[in-house]
């Protein structure tokens, strides 16, 4: 008896997949797009119109997409502190669930990624800044530095990323 249950739920799930298959319409010319119509698929990444067509109307851009190359560096809770500094966002109902560190002077503790750190440290130097800490082997640098300069770092080609500063974590038993 479960033999004949496995099989018609395996019957069952092939006949749901063919089915899912018969839906999708198949190309024209038994599977080869013409090469005009291939080549706009490409540059449309599967859109099926070319870039150049005057009637395709640009379609609005969301999220991450409409981020500029720096921006996109930039983790977003370092974006969304940087945005309420600029007066773009309200502040958070508690004070502490801001995951940056931000000090009096509204400089952000942050940890840089990038592949060459001296000619970082100086250019956090001429920001305000100040480098807390660095390590050739991650690559890292954690420094302090004003928020609304830390686009600037970002369009630094060396640089891949600028996060909240990691902070430690002390974890020992209950005390009894």
């Amino acid at each position: 008896m479960r033999r004949t249950v496995g099989v018609s739920v395996l019957a069952l799930t092939l006949s749901a997949a063919a089915a899912a298959s018969a839906a999708v319409p198949a190309p024209p010319s038994g599977g080869m797009l013409p090469p005009s119509d291939a080549a706009a698929q490409q540059s449309t990444g599967g859109q099926g119109a070319t870039a150049q067509d005057p009637k395709q109307k640009e379609q609005p851009r969301t999220g991450k997409e409409r981020l500029s190359e720096a921006e996109r560096k930039i983790d977003s809770h370092v974006r969304d502190e940087i945005a309420r500094r600029r007066g773009h966002r309200p502040r958070p109902l508690s004070a502490g669930l801001t995951v940056v560190e931000i000090d009096e002077e509204g400089r952000a503790l942050v940890e840089i990624r990038a592949r060459i750190l001296t000619q970082l440290q100086r250019k956090i130097e001429r920001l305000k800044g100040t480098v807390v800490s660095s390590s050739l082997d991650y690559r890292s640098l954690v420094a302090w530095v004003p928020l609304l300069k830390l686009e600037r770092l970002a369009e630094e080609p060396t640089v891949s990323s600028i996060d909240p500063a990691p902070q430690s974590i002390t974890v020992r038993p209950p005390i009894r």
